[in-house]
């Protein structure tokens, strides 16, 4: 390996390939630990190490073995932990290990924001969750509720449940988020928020910089998960947005690291779902924000971390609106297979999808993750909007005989 910056990278699947790629064009010398040997991102590195990743002591031995300056940022759900043990034991950049464990466990994430005076609507935290006893609850505060597990992402076992919805209904779901959750995980219910959902990409350091703020179009209920962003560039929700982590970050004293985070606002009020000292996950780096701006600017974050007194490029591109989309089509048969390409509006795409094939109920991201996505221009969010409905219609209509 040749002289000069060594980062760490901790899980070497599809989702950090994009990373590593964008760190290697800085000419920095990567070391990807991975507990799969065919793991795809070990073979973009300068040394692959096939370990069990969870063994803390293990990473860290590694880590100081060849003189790491930094763990490299990546989506790495609740690894986010073992980012900060490191961090902690190198003395590096980055958030610590009791900073991380705030963001992974949910319902320590509850208790911080009403300790500090976030915004949050009525929630319960369940040890030893049981159908009765969420039932008493939903019942005795006669209100909407959604339920989630403490830890984990992608939507993994999270469901709304109604005051209008009939009984069995009621139970069923209950049911179905109680046999999503891990050993010893705790349930979380909560008084459902309306308003508008967006997804927020930050790079904390000298600043708070807001990377993009993504209105969520979601699956419709009971499930709540993702299924397009539009990139909304609207200056009063960005400074609402950039207020709540300006005064997260200066509680918690972070700093050097990408933030990635799920806010509703409801009229003024901003509620913070959920956040994570790392960056999105579904390549939205890669593919939206790929686009997004003029550089790259995972590359201009990195060299922020490497040289503070690099001032980061945020010119953007000349789009009026972007929006990244998924396959949205549950239970419908792929009936045809379109040359996106010919569409003027379409940037880029991805159809992993066969004629017959037909998608499940969305329930969370791994029921729709793998089939691709589209991403589309347009002067207005209404056309991105006609436009969406339009390409999705394509791939489940046959086509029309003269």
């Amino acid at each position: 390996m040749k002289k000069g910056i060594n980062s760490l990278i901790i899980g070497a699947g599809k989702e950090q390939i994009y990373f590593i790629k964008e760190a290697k064009k800085l000419g920095i010398n990567i070391i990807a630990l991975d507990e799969s040997p065919i793991a795809e991102g070990l073979n973009f590195v300068d040394i692959p190490i096939v370990i069990d990743i969870k063994d803390e002591n293990k990473v860290i031995e590694i880590a100081k073995k060849y003189n790491i300056n930094f763990v490299l940022p990546a989506p790495i759900g609740n690894l986010i932990t073992l980012t900060g043990a490191v961090n902690n034991a190198l003395k590096l950049k980055g958030s610590n290990k009791n900073q991380a464990e705030i963001f992974a466990n949910k319902d320590k994430f509850t208790e911080f924001k009403i300790k500090n005076g976030f915004y949050n609507p009525k929630e319960f935290l369940l040890n030893s969750p049981n159908n009765d006893e969420i039932k008493n609850i939903i019942e005795k505060n006669n209100s909407d509720f959604i339920l989630r597990p403490s830890k984990g992402s992608g939507s993994r076992g999270v469901v709304v449940i109604k005051k209008t919805y009939k009984e069995d209904r009621k139970l069923s779901l209950i049911d179905e988020h109680l046999n999503s959750l891990i050993q010893d995980e705790i349930s979380l219910i909560s008084e459902f928020v309306t308003g508008k959902e967006y997804g927020v990409d930050i790079f904390i350091s000298d600043e708070i910089y807001i990377l993009s703020i993504r209105e969520k179009i979601m699956t419709k209920l009971p499930y709540r998960q993702e299924v397009g962003f539009i990139i909304n560039n609207n200056s009063k929700i960005k400074s609402l947005i950039k207020n709540q982590f300006l005064k997260l970050a200066n509680i918690l004293n972070l700093n050097n690291t990408f933030f990635n985070a799920d806010v509703i606002i409801n009229k003024s009020n901003v509620f913070i779902i959920e956040a994570s000292p790392r960056p999105a996950g579904l390549d939205i780096y890669k593919n939206l924000l790929g686009k997004y701006y003029k550089k790259s600017i995972v590359q201009e974050c990195f060299k922020k971390l490497i040289d503070e007194n690099h001032t980061i490029d945020l010119s953007k591109e000349e789009y009026k609106k972007l929006g990244f989309f998924m396959w949205d089509i549950p239970n419908k048969t792929i009936k045809k297979k379109s040359d996106f390409s010919q569409i003027d509006d379409i940037i880029d795409f991805e159809f992993n999808l066969s004629l017959g094939e037909k998608i499940p109920t969305i329930k969370k991201g791994s029921d729709i993750n793998k089939y691709g996505y589209f991403i589309l221009k347009s002067d207005t969010k209404k056309d991105l909007k006609k436009l969406r409905k339009q390409i999705l219609k394509k791939v489940v209509e046959n086509e029309r005989k003269n």
